[in-house]
């Protein structure tokens, strides 16, 4: 991918509303994407301070980093620095052609290797990237310039490998425990239910569908999406039916006949109720929306 479209992509990035949410670690996405130098106003030393991580992964170039007031320190291609919250910091490139990663999420975690991680995390340490950790920036960059169906769940999922990745690298020798193991377990099954909705949103999918892909009960499967997800089946599926909406209306070409067709609707007329109906406003209005 060329500068240019690295730059597209980025801004698309941003638009994307992510979330962290699995067996491991939650929390929420305040904003994700790649920065430039040439693009940012990134020159002042006013010292910020957010109620949130904030991650700074350099991918190319350097920048310069100050943590409460004291000696500012370098941060070179293939490393990062994460900010704890309410920690006052100033970031700056030192290169002009600096790109990084920069994220701001909130984070919680019931593990014992997430916690010892964040104990661990020294604000003013710089960190060296993963093998891996540019590969998941790449794919992110991808999907997002394409734009193409199931993008955010792509996104969220890629962002939440690369945190794993950072976590890792601040606590490197950490061995997986049993019930971490637990976890995992149930969230490959978490997944493949999330994967196979997100591949059948475009029929009249329910909830008894997808227990019996799972080969489990209707209520074990609410029981699972409930304790990891933090909603029902039938809420998890609504909520990536207006994803893909959303997605699909991205696209001029289609009209609401076409969209209602893919998504499971009998009529554009139940389609825009559903649609009213859980985001507060038309699909009309939405549209507009897009073109401002």
């Amino acid at each position: 991918m060329d500068h240019a479209s690295r730059i597209t992509a980025s801004k698309k990035l941003s638009r994307y509303k992510l979330h962290l949410q699995n067996g491991l670690f939650w929390g929420n996405v305040i904003w994700c994407r790649t920065a430039y130098s040439e693009k940012e106003g990134m020159v002042s030393t006013t010292l910020n301070q957010h109620t949130f991580y904030e991650l700074h992964y350099v991918l190319v170039g350097e920048l310069e980093a100050t943590v409460d007031s004291g000696t500012p320190f370098t941060v070179g291609a293939g490393q990062f620095v994460l900010i704890p919250p309410r920690r006052p910091h100033c970031i700056r490139p030192l290169s002009g052609n600096m790109e990084k990663l920069v994220c701001g999420f909130a984070l919680d975690s019931e593990a014992e290797f997430v916690r010892q991680a964040l104990e661990l995390l020294d604000a003013e340490q710089v960190y060296s990237a993963s093998a891996a950790m540019p590969v998941y920036v790449d794919w992110m960059l991808e999907n997002a310039l394409a734009s193409r169906a199931g993008t955010t769940a792509a996104l969220n999922n890629l962002l939440e490998c690369l945190l794993l990745e950072v976590l890792r690298q601040i606590c490197p020798n950490s061995l997986e425990k049993t019930e971490d193991r637990k976890v995992f377990e149930n969230d490959i099954r978490i997944r493949e239910i999330q994967e196979y909705i997100e591949q059948n949103i475009d029929g009249r999918l329910t909830g008894e569908n997808v227990a019996r892909h799972m080969n489990i009960s209707l209520r074990h499967l609410n029981r699972l999406t409930d304790r990891y997800l933090g909603c029902s089946v039938g809420e998890l599926i609504t909520r990536q039916r207006l994803i893909y909406i959303k997605e699909l209306l991205y696209s001029h070409q289609l009209t609401l006949r076409d969209i209602a067709e893919r998504t499971g609707f009998q009529s554009e007329y139940a389609l825009n109720r559903f649609f009213k109906q859980h985001e507060g406003m038309s699909i009309g209005v939405y549209r507009r929306s897009l073109e401002s």
